[in-house]
C-alpha cells in the first residue's frame, strides 16, 4: 500500500504543471487504487493560474482507497494562492467515485456558451469541501457553479459566489442538481448570487443546512428538500424546514471574495453529529459551537480567537481500513 503525493505548481518546480497532465499521467500509471491498495493526492501551489480544464476519470477507487485534489488553503479568494481558473468550458468534471476536492480555488474566467460550470459532479460519493467556487459573471450566457448529475455527494463548507444574475433563467443556478436518485448534501456552505441560488431538477433530493443563499437576482429558485432546516436567506421566501429564515440581512468582509462574517449569526444546527456528513469545523479550521453555530462556511470568531486551517473533516478517511 502507498500512499502518493502528486504535486502541481503552473509555474514549474513541481512533478507537473496542471492538474489535467497530472491526472491522466497518474491515471495511466496507478489506474486501479484498489487492487493496489494505494490512495493518491494531487496538490497544487503557487499563484499562476491552471488554466487546462480536467476531467477525473478512468481510476478504480473506493472510501478507503479514494482520490484527493487539494490546493493551498484559500479561505477568502486570494490571488497567491493555486487556483484552476479555466475560461468556456467546464473547469472539473469529476467522472469518479471517491473523490475529495478540499482547499481549492476554482472558477470560470469566461464564458462563451450557456450552462458552463465551474465544477461538474458525474458520479457518486464524493466531497467537496472548504472550496471556493467562482464565476465568471457573464451577462449574456447563463452558467452554473456546480452541476451535480451523480447522485449521494456531499458539499460542506464552500464559498460560491460571482455567479451572473442575468439572464434570468431557473436553470441559471449557482447549485443545479439533476440527480435522478439518492441525496445531494450541502451543508455550511455560503451561496452568493446568480439568477437563482439553487435549481433542483428530477428524482433526486437536494439536503440543505446550515447554509447562507444570498444575493440571488430573482429568488432561492428551487426549494431545498428533504431533510433541509435550518438555512437562511435575504429572499422573502423559497426556505423549507420550520427553523430556517427568510429576509436576513448579513455582515462579510468587504473585501473581494472575502465572505467571512463580521458579526455571529447564531442561527444553526450541531451538525457533527450528523448521520449523513458530519461536520464539527468552519473553512479556517475553527471549531463549530454544538449550541447555536453560524451558518455558512464560516464561524464568526471574536478578533484574537480561531485558528487557521485546523483540522479539515475527510468523511472517506474514516471508513479506510
Amino acid at each position: 500500500m502507498a500512499d502518493l503525493a502528486v504535486s502541481i505548481n503552473a509555474a514549474g518546480g513541481a512533478d507537473y504543471t496542471s492538474f489535467n497532465s497530472a491526472e491522466a499521467t497518474e491515471q495511466a500509471t496507478y489506474t486501479d487504487l484498489v487492487t493496489d491498495t494505494n490512495t493518491i493526492t494531487f496538490t497544487g501551489t503557487g499563484a499562476t493560474d491552471d488554466t487546462t480544464a480536467t476531467n477525473i476519470s478512468g481510476w478504480t477507487t473506493s472510501a478507503a482507497y479514494n482520490i484527493t485534489f487539494e490546493g493551498d488553503g484559500a479561505t477568502e479568494w486570494d490571488a497567491s494562492k493555486y487556483t484552476l481558473s479555466v475560461a468556456n468550458t467546464d473547469a472539473l468534471t469529476i467522472t469518479e467515485r471517491y473523490c475529495v476536492i478540499q482547499n481549492v480555488q476554482l472558477e470560470l474566467s469566461a464564458t462563451n456558451a450557456n450552462y458552463q460550470k465551474v465544477v461538474r459532479v458525474l458520479d457518486r460519493y464524493n466531497e467537496i469541501i472548504k472550496c471556493i467556487l467562482k464565476g465568471a459573471n457573464n451577462a449574456t450566457y447563463r452558467e452554473r457553479l456546480i452541476d451535480f448529475t451523480g447522485q449521494d455527494n456531499y458539499m460542506a463548507n464552500c464559498l460560491l459566489y460571482n455567479a451572473n444574475t442575468s439572464p434570468v433563467h431557473i436553470a441559471s443556478a449557482t447549485i443545479y442538481d439533476a440527480t435522478s436518485a439518492g441525496v445531494t448534501s450541502i451543508y455550511y456552505c455560503t451561496i452568493i448570487g446568480a439568477a437563482y441560488n439553487l435549481y433542483s431538477t428530477g428524482a433526486g433530493t437536494t439536503v440543505l443546512k446550515n447554509c447562507i443563499l444570498d444575493g440571488a437576482g430573482t429568488g432561492v429558485g428551487s426549494a431545498p428538500e428533504g431533510a433541509s432546516d435550518y438555512n437562511i436567506t435575504d429572499q422573502s421566501s423559497g426556505l423549507t424546514g420550520g427553523n430556517s429564515q427568510h429576509s436576513q440581512s448579513f455582515s462579510f468582509e468587504a473585501a473581494a471574495g472575502d465572505y467571512h462574517l463580521t458579526a455571529a449569526n447564531d442561527d444553526g444546527i450541531d451538525l457533527s453529529g450528523d448521520g449523513v456528513y458530519p461536520v464539527s469545523d468552519d473553512v479556517d479550521g475553527d471549531a463549530r459551537p454544538v449550541t447555536t453555530p453560524d451558518c455558512g462556511y464560516d464561524e464568526y470568531i471574536a478578533a484574537g480567537g480561531g485558528v487557521e486551517q485546523g483540522m479539515l473533516y475527510h468523511y472517506f478517511q474514516t471508513m479506510r481500513a
